[in-house]
């Protein structure tokens, strides 16, 4: 027997935006998944990352909605997509206006310009064949984008959460394809002590 006849069976069915949008709506109602909000913490614990004083942010992928109600909070005109609407009731009830329920890749279809896109912990949940499509909207319609992304194994409730686990040079060479500057900022996060598990990327 060659090494060509052996195999692992028949490949996954590529998902689709409706499997996944099945997928989320019933992750995001597990209060253990809603715990944390990554995004939020890295503008308030790594705010030198960022520009100074963005007038608008869109938060890509934005979850429970923690990081975009923080911003209009303070001030900064923020909108936040996501695929699914996971929002906190109390972000609901005081930001819904500025939510739209989308997938990245259609993102065009808002018709507007940001200042600033925040993408953390996004990413990897994408198939691989969607990255490329999901960066060129990404680009589109920001200035400056900073993505977190994780490269590690992640389930819940037996779904299968992170679709693309890459390291990131691999990352590097996707967003150089599309962004004229792509920058990988040094970040550790305290939870893995390893910087190729989980990175950032600064890229306009």
């Amino acid at each position: 027997m060659t090494d060509e006849t052996i195999t692992n069976g028949p490949p996954k069915a590529e998902p689709t935006i409706e499997s996944e949008r099945a997928k989320y709506a019933e992750v995001w109602q597990s209060a253990p998944y809603r715990k944390a909000c990554h995004g939020l913490d890295l503008w308030r614990e790594h705010r030198d990352i960022f520009p100074p004083n963005p007038r608008s942010v869109i938060d890509i992928g934005c979850g429970t909605g923690r990081l975009f109600g923080h911003l209009r909070d303070n001030g900064i005109a923020a909108h936040a997509i996501d695929l699914v609407d996971g929002l906190d009731p109390d972000i609901r009830e005081r930001h819904a206006a500025y939510f739209t329920t989308t997938a990245i890749q259609d993102m065009r279809f808002l018709l507007a310009y940001w200042d600033l896109g925040i993408c953390c912990d996004v990413m990897e949940h994408l198939p691989e064949s969607e990255i490329g499509s999901a960066l060129d909207a990404i680009r589109d319609v920001t200035d400056t984008s900073v993505f977190m992304i994780a490269n590690h194994e992640s389930t819940h409730l037996g779904h299968e959460l992170h679709l693309t686990q890459r390291p990131p040079e691999w990352w590097q060479a996707q967003m150089k394809a599309v962004f004229r500057n792509v920058e990988r900022l040094p970040y550790v996060r305290r939870r893995w002590r390893d910087p190729d598990v989980v990175f950032l990327f600064r890229c306009s």
